[in-house]
């Protein structure tokens, strides 16, 4: 699958909330994912991955998502801007914004990165 048909793939997904779908269906198992955030985390691997999906969808209440993209490169590259409308458990509602950079190898999703917003 080129890159460009994998972006379209994963946001036509991500709209529909089907996050896990596209992870099944778009995703390598040898996928890494970083969060940008004040501390840089970093998951290597499918099951690290699943694991880290779960553990926000068990702490946060989701409200809304908007999904805005594909924002595509000239390589192999493609980014997404998220908003989210979601309350941690242990926190107060809020939306925030953050930009996902995929990079695509072979046909699925081999590098995912999450910059956020000030």
């Amino acid at each position: 699958m080129s890159v460009t048909n994998v972006a379209h793939r994963l946001v036509d997904l991500c709209k529909d909330n089907l996050d896990q779908q596209a992870v099944d269906e778009l995703y390598s198992n040898d996928i890494v994912s970083v969060e940008c955030g004040e501390q840089v985390m970093r998951t290597e691997g499918m099951p690290g991955l699943q694991e880290k999906m779960q553990w926000w969808y068990d702490n946060h209440e989701v409200h809304n998502i908007e999904v805005e993209g594909p924002y595509l490169s000239a390589g192999n590259q493609f980014a997404v801007k998220f908003t989210l409308d979601c309350t941690p458990k242990d926190g107060e509602r809020n939306v925030a914004s953050e930009i996902a950079v995929y990079t695509v190898g072979n046909g699925k999703v081999i590098h995912e990165e999450f910059w956020y917003g000030a």
